[in-house]
């Protein structure tokens, strides 16, 4: 089996013993792998693949709720050898409050 969908069966696993019925995901296989298949209730959230293949999600100004970010996302290897500012510079643009992801753009 696949990496890829084992991660996808653990991800549902999780939300089902937490309860969570929805969620936001920045997967990093979305598009070949997708998450609805496996089960995991998510919306997309855009990833470096998304945007490289100018796929639209609409996303609103502020998310509520639970928020996954797959590894492969949250590494930004897909953007290439990064700058050490890279963290500081995603940290400045996303801020996350009680929940609520919100985006100062």
């Amino acid at each position: 089996m696949s990496t890829g969908r084992q991660q996808l069966k653990s991800t549902k696993q999780y939300l089902d013993q937490r309860g969570i019925k929805e969620c936001w995901f920045a997967y990093f296989g979305q598009g070949v792998l997708e998450p609805h298949y496996y089960g995991v209730p998510s919306k997309p959230l855009p990833t470096a693949d998304s945007l490289w293949m100018n796929e639209r999600i609409d996303v609103p100004p502020s998310i509520d709720g639970i928020v996954l970010v797959s590894a492969g996302v949250l590494s930004g290897f897909e953007f290439g050898p990064a700058p050490s500012t890279r963290t500081a510079s995603f940290n400045s643009s996303v801020q996350l409050r009680s929940s609520t992801l919100r985006s100062s753009s």
